[in-house]
């Protein structure tokens, strides 16, 4: 399973400037393979192992800096991946944008960032949502809560108030899919 430059960079940015006096001690906790990948210029156009540039990093940032909560670190640097990725020009766009129309385009955007994978807006309703994630041989915790970090900045940053999206089935638990639950208002 592959992961696409863009989204390692994010991981890389994200420690380096919310633990940027830690950032070495990160790198150097990295187990090779992944030390490698951080260590080289990160191609955002680039497949990367998701397990070396995108798990693993994510669980070792869990160990340093959120007492070993996996949930948090991958959230987290879920939330921060759409805030760098969606500024500048694209926050303008985002401002204008309805939540509808952000997961209308997350399901097209996501396949792009995970090979394989399908990610499938079930249902777009004016309030509510609901996305289904199939087709991830390596889903993980970490995966999950990063892209309901995504979500969740992106809708934030859409206009949506009072946010609250939910994982009630779970590719990591033996479901069929990875099912998010998305209500505001």
């Amino acid at each position: 399973m592959k992961i696409k430059g863009t989204a390692v960079r994010s991981i890389n940015d994200f420690i380096r400037k919310r633990f940027p006096e830690e950032y070495e001690k990160w790198i150097s906790s990295l187990p090779e393979s992944s030390r490698y990948i951080f260590q080289n210029p990160i191609f955002v156009t680039n497949w990367y192992p998701l397990n070396e540039a995108c798990i693993i990093p994510t669980e070792t940032a869990a160990k340093l800096f959120f007492e070993n909560d996996v949930i948090k670190a991958g959230y987290e640097s879920g939330k921060y991946s759409a805030e760098s990725a969606l500024n500048g020009i694209y926050k303008i766009f985002i401002k204008v944008s309805s939540p509808n129309f952000i997961i209308k385009r997350a399901g097209i955007v996501f396949g792009s960032y995970f090979e394989p994978s399908n990610i499938t807006v079930v249902e777009n309703l004016s309030k509510s949502a609901v996305v289904h994630i199939s087709n991830f041989p390596e889903m993980n915790i970490v995966v999950e809560q990063r892209i309901h970090g995504w979500m969740f900045q992106a809708i934030t940053m859409a206009g949506a108030k009072n946010l609250k999206i939910g994982i009630t089935q779970s590719l990591t638990k033996g479901n069929e899919v990875t099912e998010y639950i998305i209500n505001w208002d």
